[in-house]
């Protein structure tokens, strides 16, 4: 069995890992061509059937709690090619693999267990990444936060992967109870007011203890203002009050529906809870999930309106992942630049590709073959020249082939061929070959390349790239890392585009110079490979004695050998243009991760060119701005600047020793009362540090209206939390400074609102002037006319007698403002209160 890839030298419009393409329709309430991908690591075949059962329930289940508005109507599970063949497994087509599933499932590590999640990077209502799901949902779907319920379980993670809704239960390491100002008491954080539990202590000893826990009739701690963080909230799992929410303990037997803002008590209806500070109201707002549900692409303007379907029980489509990679690699001329390019790009292909050449020119063909033969096991076959009538007759056939499993990669300046829409939407890449009129150099989707044409995480890692000139007798100098996770091949190229070529230098880690650099006169390349480098910090000099300067370019690839206990860290990225209250603004998001685990602590940077000059903007993982999560490795900035993108550089490195692998686990013991699930979390330090880099050519342009800079407001304050009231009327609260513009820069000054009830602000949520703000002579630590620089966290400490003498209960939110007077969007809201009614 083989996949067939078509490598045509041309722009690539492939999608990497961070913001994967999703070939997913969704017409007529159901939703089509779903890709489950099963990986590698799985070898038990017959989870099969029991993926099959689980979403045959799923589809049901999605539909009562869509109120009648959705199912799944088809799902293609993608099985390894390691598997038996079976009667009714077809090859897989194009596009059907592991870095485009929507759905991966994989074995968890025999040395912890991995808890399932759904990767998303975006903002509330939009789309995620891709839900990851662990064997254990199917084979053992007695664990948490399973529970006897994989259907539940994936329309949970469905609703944040589809429409962009969140955990309505508190997250690892936060709170589990909050200052309700609805009851005057604490509270715990659920979703819907109905669902109720018990509240227990668990003690070093082991014993537990439930009178230290009575929420009801219990203090809160005098100088924390909260309930003991000992306290754990356990849902009843059954015999529960009301029907929602599902992204809530969605294993609740009586659940069955997502939040909405109905409230019927008669008839068991609680309604959506707007002010427990969970994930989900943070970032959306507080308002309901079936409220961002419905205002997503899915269901917009009466879209998809509840139908009754007869049959909800989906078609299975079953695949097989290919063997053996084909590929062919055609060039549409014999210019330095494009052969450098097919160079490259077949140092790129998987190992035992078979590989066939179609060159204009019969002698840098066969070299271009020669080559590949002496730095790999390729096997290349030379074709006989090239028709003009090729490009237009495959880009045909490609097109009008649904199942064909051909992809057309083509490198060339065709400005018509790059920028015709039908040739986009088809299985057809493109990668320009430096094209004298483009300012993104071929690189850029080089880089991006290597998703499309290797498996999920299996291609080669690229540490380092350097795009200069350099004129005579001087002296370029820098290094990279290569980390102790990097144990395949190393490669270094650099080429050139005047002879006589430059010289180059290399240092090992050691201090080893490294003399066995291979010279390609005719390709202008220098190559140097090892295997199994050393680890640590590589030196690199490159210098040239060219009368009138050389233009070269530095890229360094590693390749490693993936097992269940070492993988490499991986960057991947994406640019989109998001809207922001009036404003279009581009966000950019890199994830940086060891298999599923985030690598935090990272200087991570966005490279671009901004009126021909180069700007660099650094990332942050911070939980403010453009990024939505803390700790979870995917880096965020606004670019607020910028009216377009044509191409960027992320560039990720460790000069602190401050970069961590976050390792989540998930560990339970069914000894206990209630079957506790806990998660633990471990860090391990990156011995020698780290170099990454990734080249994306996004292409996006913001209308010329919304390029005026003193409109651009502050970015919304999403990640506002409290500490509590103490007994004497203190209240703390936390947050992350926002910017002038967004996320950059510097706010003006701060609007803290307080009202009695939350009630009393989100009533008023479209028109604030109504809520009371809190003056600086009741903020005793914290000034709200100096605001910090973005990025850096705020502490206010507020005298609550001073704001109002009487009052036992306080929400809170706020307002940044610019020094134009343009203000950001309302925070989360917090509450905070002094003592029980």
């Amino acid at each position: 069995m083989y996949t067939t890839i078509f490598l045509f030298l041309l722009l690539l419009n492939c999608c990497d890992s961070l913001y994967r393409q999703s070939n997913i329709i969704f017409q007529s309430n159901g939703y089509s061509n779903v890709l489950l991908a099963i990986h590698d690591s799985v070898t038990d075949e017959t989870i099969l059937d029991k993926i099959k059962d689980a979403f045959t329930k799923a589809s049901t289940t999605l539909h009562t709690a869509t109120k009648k508005r959705a199912y799944f109507k088809e799902i293609v599970i993608l099985v390894p090619n390691s598997w038996k063949d079976s009667p009714g497994i077809t090859p897989a087509a194009a596009g059907q693999t592991l870095q485009y599933a929507d759905i991966i499932v994989s074995a968890p590590l025999p040395t912890h267990r991995n808890f399932p999640y759904t990767r998303s990077y975006a903002a509330c209502g939009h789309s995620g990444i891709h839900i990851q799901m662990l064997t254990d949902v199917f084979l053992h779907p007695s664990k948490p936060p399973v529970k006897l319920s994989p259907e539940k379980f994936i329309v949970h993670e469905w609703g944040t992967f589809r429409w962009g809704v969140f955990n309505e239960y508190p997250n690892p390491g936060e709170n589990e109870f909050y200052y309700s100002t609805m009851f005057g008491r604490a509270d715990p954080i659920r979703c819907s007011m109905g669902l109720l539990g018990r509240s227990m202590a668990r003690f070093p000893n082991g014993t537990m203890s439930v009178s230290a826990c009575n929420f009801v009739k219990g203090p809160l701690d005098p100088i924390t203002g909260l309930v003991d963080q000992r306290c754990k909230y356990y849902p009843y799992p059954y015999h529960n009050r009301g029907f929602e929410s599902m992204m809530d303990h969605q294993w609740i037997k009586e659940i069955t529906h997502f939040c909405d803002d109905q409230t019927d008590y008669k008839h068991n209806k609680y309604g959506h809870n707007s002010e427990a500070p969970n994930m989900h109201n943070r970032l959306c707002g507080h308002r309901s999930t079936m409220t961002v549900i419905e205002g997503t692409e899915d269901f917009r303007n009466g879209l998809n309106q509840p139908q009754s379907i007869s049959n909800l029980v989906p078609t299975f489509k079953i695949v097989k992942a290919a063997r053996t990679k084909r590929a062919t690699l055609y060039l549409d001329d014999d210019t330095l630049r494009s052969n450098q390019i097919a160079d490259h790009v077949i140092s790129m292909l998987p190992p035992n590709t078979r590989v066939l050449l179609r060159h204009p020119n019969q002698h840098t063909g066969h070299h271009l073959r020669r080559r590949a033969v002496k730095h790999g096991d390729k096997k290349i076959i030379l074709s006989k020249g090239v028709n003009h009538n090729t490009l237009s007759a495959l880009t045909t056939k490609a097109s009008n082939t649904e199942s064909s499993t051909d992809h057309l990669i083509v490198i060339t300046c065709n400005n018509t061929a790059m920028n015709n829409n039908h040739l986009r939407k088809s299985n057809i890449y493109f990668v320009e070959n430096g094209c004298p009129e483009r300012s993104n150099k071929p690189y850029t989707s080089l880089h991006e390349l290597t998703h499309f044409i290797h498996d999920y995480e299996q291609g080669p890692v690229y540490l380092y790239h350097q795009d200069l000139s350099l004129t005579k007798d001087s002296i370029f100098h820098d290094s990279f890392i290569v980390d102790e996770d990097l144990n395949g091949i190393l490669s270094i190229r650099v080429s050139y585009d005047t002879d006589p070529g430059p010289q180059l230098k290399l240092k090992d880690p050691n201090g080893k110079m490294r003399n066995d650099i291979d010279v390609d006169t005719k390709l202008k390349v220098l190559h140097f490979t090892v295997d199994t480098p050393e680890k640590g910090k590589w030196t690199i000099n490159v210098s040239t004695v060219h009368s009138t300067g050389q233009h070269i370019d530095i890229s360094v690839a590693a390749h490693s050998h993936i097992t269940n206990h070492q993988q490499p860290i991986t960057v991947s990225a994406k640019a989109v243009q998001q809207p922001y209250q009036d404003v279009h603004r581009i966000a950019v998001f890199a994830e940086v991760r060891q298999g599923h685990h985030p690598v935090i602590g990272l200087k991570v940077t966005a490279i671009s060119q901004l009126d021909e000059r180069e700007y660099k903007t650094d990332l942050y993982d911070n939980g403010s701005g453009a990024d939505i999560q803390t700790g979870d490795g995917i880096y965020s900035r606004f670019l607020p600047y910028h009216q377009n993108v044509h191409g960027l550089k992320i560039q990720v490195s460790d000069p602190f020793g401050n970069g961590h692998i976050l390792n989540n686990s998930l560990v339970y013991n069914e000894d206990e009362i209630d079957s506790e699930k806990r998660y633990e979390s471990t860090k391990t330090p990156l011995k020698h540090g780290i170099s990454r880099v990734t080249m994306i050519s996004p292409h996006i342009s913001i209308p010329d209206a919304n390029t005026n800079r003193t409109m651009i407001p502050p970015a919304r304050i999403h990640d506002l939390k409290s500490r509590g009231m103490t007994d004497n009327n203190i209240i703390t609260i936390t947050f992350t400074a926002t910017g002038d513009d967004l996320d950059h820069g510097r706010a003006n000054h701060y609007e803290i609102l307080y009202a009695h009830t939350s009630q009393e602000i989100f009533s008023s949520r479209q028109s604030l002037d109504s809520i009371k703000r809190a003056p600086q002579s009741a903020v005793m630590i914290g000034s709200l006319h100096l605001p910090r620089s973005s990025g850096q966290q705020e502490v206010f400490r507020i005298n609550a007698t001073r704001l109002a003498p009487n009052q036992i209960s306080f929400a809170f939110v706020i307002v940044p403002v610019d020094v134009e007077g343009n203000k950001g969007d309302m925070s989360n809201l917090v509450t905070a209160g002094s003592r029980i009614h």
